[in-house]
């Protein structure tokens, strides 16, 4: 009984079927709880944090030709499992290692930001946002150094990711 309950429980919180439930596409039409969007290759998706992949893998494949643009920053520690565009169209980026924000996490930061700057009103952004996004996506005002410095510190103080953060 143990084990079933668990599976059970397993199961309602994998985010890719949290995403597959949440959102459904029909018609040309993006439903999302109860929303209702209209497609027309006009959809973005801006995923960061340890299960970035997961949820991006029913987007990805219910949206497909809707896609314009993908940015995925995901642990450096994650493996990629899933095919990959052979176009610039989408961005995974392999990141904070050591759950510290890095170089490649300020770069696609900038270059999201960058990208969103540019989306009109006829453009649909689907963020998708998961743990460890703070270290994944980071543009610190401070040089990064100076950052992961204080944040070791922090945490060898014991402080909780929200004192960190």
């Amino acid at each position: 009984m143990y084990k079933r309950t668990t599976d059970r429980v397993i199961k309602q919180i994998n985010p890719q079927i949290f995403i597959e439930k949440a959102v459904r596409v029909e018609n040309n039409k993006l439903y999302a709880g109860v929303r209702k969007y209209e497609l027309d290759g006009n959809v973005s998706v801006i995923a960061f944090g340890k299960a970035a992949l997961a949820m991006y893998a029913p987007i990805k494949r219910d949206l497909g030709i809707h896609l314009k643009r993908s940015f995925l920053s995901i642990p450096e520690s994650s493996p990629v499992t899933m095919t990959t565009n052979d176009n610039s169209m989408e961005t995974i980026v392999h990141a904070a290692r050591n759950n510290l924000p890095d170089d490649a996490t300020v770069k696609i930061t900038r270059d999201i930001v960058k990208y969103a700057e540019s989306l009109t009103e006829q453009d649909l952004c689907i963020c998708l946002i998961s743990g460890g996004g703070s270290a994944l996506l980071c543009d610190p005002v401070v040089p990064l150094s100076d950052l992961v410095k204080t944040i070791n510190i922090l945490t060898s103080h014991s402080a909780t990711i929200q004192q960190v953060i």
